[in-house]
Order: C-alpha cells, then structure tokens, then sequence
C-alpha cells in the first residue's frame, strides 16, 4: 500500500476529469481547480481509440460515454486548408462529442475530491502543501508556463 499524495488539478477538461477520478480512487486527496466547472455547449467531435478507451473502462465510464458515441468504420484527417491528407479505418474507434464526454466525466467524479471554483493568476501557490500539481489547463496551460517560460508556446500545425 502507497502513501496517499496530496494532489491539485489545474483544469476540469477532459484530462483534469480523468485524472481527478483516477487519482481519487487510487486513494489519493484530490482537489480539482477550474473557474467554470462547465460543459462545452457544443464542440470537437473526438475520436478515441484503445488506449483512451482503457482509461474510460478503468475509471468505470466507458459505458457512458458509448451511450453517446459512435463507431465510425472510416475517416479522413484534414489539414488546416480543408485538403485530405489522410484516409484510414476507424478500427475500434469511437467518436463521441466533447461535452458528452466532459458531462460523463463530471458525474463521475467521487465526492472525495474537492472542487474549487476559482480563477488562478499565478500557480505559485498552488504548489503550498501539495505533493503533485498537475496542470490540465488546456494548450496555453499556466502550469507549463510557470514551469518551463522559455519553451515556445504552441503552435498550430499545418
């Protein structure tokens, strides 16, 4: 048996959901921060594949979210311009739109965890009395900035 760690998330997206649920009943102290705690209204559509769905069956949703997915038998990825770059099989993919997933993942989360609804300006303190922080904020992610300010911020690939 592990020590439990006091973990902080930064981010309630979809990683920051999974993380929280699968850190929880792994017997750690979870606090999950976000300043909206909401469900995109509409978005992406995302595929997901073995590995995701793993995760998905682990954390006790995969069933959930095939209720509100699709198994696509093919696709295309698309470059920024519209033009088809690729053509393959879906194999056991799903596709399944991001608010499902986010609204799946919001139920799940244990009760143990503890929300925060709060904007955060600067990570610093976060690290306080936490054994991990984990910073699911998204692509201009605060915590990596924090971490790492002269990587290059990212960019969109063509």
């Amino acid at each position: 048996m592990h020590s439990p760690l006091t973990v902080r998330i930064l981010g309630a997206g979809v990683a920051g959901l999974a993380a929280s649920i699968a850190l929880a009943e792994d017997g750690h102290h979870v606090e999950l921060i976000d300043e909206r705690f909401d469900a995109p209204p509409i978005g992406t559509a995302l595929g997901l594949f073995g590995s995701a769905q793993r995760v998905l069956a682990r954390i006790g949703v995969l069933e959930a979210v095939q209720a509100g997915s699709t198994a696509p038998l093919a696709g295309t990825i698309r470059g920024v311009d519209g033009r088809a770059v690729a053509s393959l099989p879906a194999g056991e993919a799903l596709l399944v739109s991001r608010s499902h997933l986010v609204r799946t993942l919001q139920h799940a989360v244990p009760d143990t965890v503890r929300l925060v609804r709060r904007r955060i300006e600067d990570v610093r303190p976060l690290r306080e009395g936490a054994d991990l922080l984990v910073g699911a904020d998204g692509v201009h992610s605060l915590v990596r900035r924090s971490g790492w300010a002269a990587a290059p911020p990212p960019a969109a690939t063509t």
